[in-house]
């Protein structure tokens, strides 16, 4: 069984091959004081490579090819059997259920920032629904009103053709003397 390492919240799995810049290796030579570090590869060489291991070190050990493993990520696609964990050592079931409770921190997180994110959307949507049956009840008052404007011009309408009718000039016929009165004049005999 392929070992695995938690590192940084990844899981990392030991493969035996030639590293490249940049990845990640476990230096396992008894003999150098640097066994068991954790690194990254800063040169490769024909039968080696530099790694940085960090801390206060202020050069980069030279670690033959037989002397470390790469550490290459692992993506879990399933959780193991319980057959698999009994076959395991105490240090995988012990990185595997840390590994576990901080995946589960992590969706509870998420689930919390899902249920906020949730209630700030309902909160939108009920005073969405709130502002547009207001704006029904103000277009339906607004509609009547108008309706009441129409009919009252109608009868405005109504009124202004009357009194137009009403002022017509009539004809009336005078004769001469009638005239003379009403002019303040005398009338003929």
């Amino acid at each position: 069984m392929t070992k695995v390492h938690i590192i940084d919240g990844v899981d990392y799995r030991e493969v035996k091959r030639e590293a490249d810049v940049g990845e990640r290796v476990l230096i396992v030579d008894k003999q150098a004081e640097h066994n068991g570090r954790v690194g990254e590869v800063t040169f490769v060489y024909k039968d080696g490579i530099s790694v940085n291991i960090g801390d206060d070190i202020p050069y980069f050990p030279y670690v033959f090819m037989e002397d470390y493993y790469v550490l290459e990520p692992v993506v879990v696609e399933s959780t193991p059997s319980s057959d698999d964990i009994s076959k395991s050592s105490p240090q995988y079931v012990t990185d595997l259920i840390a590994n576990l409770a901080r995946r589960v921190a992590e969706l509870e997180r998420i689930n919390e920032m899902q249920a906020k994110e949730n209630r700030f959307m309902h909160d939108n949507i009920e005073s969405a629904k709130r502002d547009i049956e207001t704006w029904a009840q103000d277009h339906e008052a607004v509609a009547f009103k108008v309706v009441e404007a129409e009919q009252e011009i109608g009868g405005l309408k109504d009124e202004v053709a009357e009194l137009k009718h009403a002022n017509k000039p009539a004809q009336i016929t005078l004769d001469a003397d009638v005239l003379a009165r009403l002019l303040g004049g005398v009338a003929r005999d």
